[in-house]
């Protein structure tokens, strides 16, 4: 009767280490990258596009977009820092 409760405790400590290594994957598009701090201490490289591994409890993950901001040239701040209007 013993062998048969620690062989469900066992498949149940299996089960949460599979999940664990499951959810600490992240997956970075190609348009990001993210740097990675380990117990606060950056590590060396910075992660590029694809699988990241970052485990939960002592790793911490801050992503970054490389995307280019446009906007049109009507709303930039130059347009809007009087606040009258000039019509000559």
């Amino acid at each position: 009767m013993n062998g048969s409760v620690g062989a469900g405790s066992g498949f149940v400590v299996v089960v949460l280490i599979a999940f664990w290594l499951l959810s600490s994957l992240k997956i970075l598009n190609e348009y990001e990258r993210a740097v990675i701090f380990r117990l606060g201490r950056l590590l060396p490289l910075a992660k590029g596009p694809g699988i990241a591994v970052v485990f939960f409890p002592i790793d911490r993950m801050v992503r970054g977009s490389l995307r280019t901001v446009v906007r049109s040239p009507g709303t930039t701040s130059r347009s809007r820092s009087t606040p009258w209007s000039t019509t000559a």
